[in-house]
């Protein structure tokens, strides 16, 4: 992984253009980011993470049981 301003954003993770990631998060392996986030919370491995309305966001846990979103177990929400 790699550490940079306190923040360990784990191996093979992908972020979209202008996603911003706080001091102090950890971004676990093998986790997608979509573009424009805040991420101030840690996020578990295997993770898709997708906007909300009102700059939230929904971390969708296992992401290989996304096929087009349409799956919403382990679903958990963030501001």
């Amino acid at each position: 992984g790699l550490t940079k301003f306190g923040s360990i954003i784990g191996n093979h993770c992908r972020t979209g253009v202008n996603t911003s990631i706080l001091p102090g998060i950890k971004i676990g392996e093998n986790s997608l980011l979509s573009a424009g986030l805040v991420i101030d919370q840690d996020i578990p491995n295997n993770s898709f993470v997708k906007p909300e309305k009102n700059h939230a966001f929904e971390i969708i846990e296992n992401k290989k049981d996304v096929v087009g979103i349409e799956k919403r177990e382990g679903v958990k929400k963030g501001l």
